[in-house]
């Protein structure tokens, strides 16, 4: 699915209720679908249109960071940039 918004649109936000009027144009593409449902695929990993072949030849890897205040964040940070 695609969606636009442009300048002079009032898309109404469905938490608070407001109208937002956005100053800039942008375009979203959505993939509806859940991660855990047999034989889902993220988009950048198809062969489709919005394949990626780089990420798509690189193995899977996966981490996890823990917690929920500022010492945490920055830690997790600093391990995410060690990563790369």
């Amino acid at each position: 699915m695609n969606y636009a918004f442009s300048p002079g649109l009032s898309p109404v936000d469905l938490i608070g209720g407001r109208v937002v009027v956005p100053d800039k144009v942008f375009n979203a593409t959505i993939w509806p679908g859940y991660a855990l449902t047999p034989g889902w695929q993220f988009p950048e990993l198809s062969s489709g249109d919005y394949g990626i072949p780089a990420l798509q030849a690189k193995p899977n890897f996966g981490v996890g960071v823990s917690g929920g205040g500022l010492r945490a964040t920055a830690l997790a940070l600093g391990w995410l940039r060690g990563l790369h």
